[in-house]
Formats: C-alpha cells, structure tokens, sequence
C-alpha cells in the first residue's frame, strides 16, 4: 500500500516534499489507486555502513530518465527495524517469513548501523531477530 521513495541528490528535501504533495498518502492519487508514495530524505533514515555500495540497479527503462535503486533487503529491514513502528515490524516479519531475510546477514547489518545508534537499540534488534529463529 506504501512505497518510501528518497532522491540520493535531494539536499533541500524538495523533491520528497513533491512525491508527499503529489502522490502522498491521502492524495488524489492514493485515493484512486489504493497505494501511495512516502517522500523520505535520506538523511532521516539509519541505515548500515555501506548501504549504498549494496544499492540494487535494475535496468527499468520505465524509469528513464532516472535510475531506479532499491536497498538491498537486509539493509532495508535493518532501517525498518531501528524505526521500529508496527508496519515496519509487520513488514521485516513478513520478509523474513518469506525466506527473503538470512538472519545471521541481518545481524551482521545491525551491527553496521551508525556508531551513534545506541547500545539498547542494538540489543533490541538483535533480539527481534533472534525471536524470529524457528527452533
């Protein structure tokens, strides 16, 4: 129902606030489609070292003039998980009930977030992960 869509060059967060007035929840756009765009800067998302070296690039021409890039699912979910809403939770459960998510590959993530990301954050991620191991 919801894609976040950021811009990597965005500085001024214009052009997220564009994707939120012209394709953002409650728009005209939503209502007739059923879905709706979150305009996010990247600079208000915690994501692990080296994220950006993991960008997936699939060739969309679709998506011309622009290249399309998506976060590779373990850094995606390690973001969904700092923070922490019950989508977010919902959506890397259902990722990893998939089979899309290596757990151990999400841990070693977690451990990659920002060195500013506190101790008991970690401590809860790594414990949302570890209640995920069937036994």
């Amino acid at each position: 129902m919801e894609a976040d869509i950021a811009f990597l060059d965005d500085v001024d967060r214009a052009k997220a606030d564009e994707v939120e007035g012209g394709i953002g929840e409650f728009s005209a756009f939503h209502e007739q489609f059923g879905y709706y765009a979150e305009g996010v800067h990247v600079d208000t998302v915690t994501l692990p070292s080296g994220w950006a070296e993991r960008l997936l690039r699939p060739e969309l021409p679709d998506s011309e003039p622009a290249q399309a890039a998506f976060l590779e699912p373990h850094d995606l979910v390690a973001s969904k998980l700092v923070a922490g809403r019950m989508k977010d939770l919902a959506f890397a459960g259902a990722l990893v009930r998939a089979g899309l998510i290596d757990l151990d590959v999400l841990v070693e993530r977690i451990l990659a977030l920002p060195d500013e990301t506190q101790q008991s954050v970690i401590d809860r991620l790594i414990g949302w992960v570890e209640s995920q191991r069937t036994p």
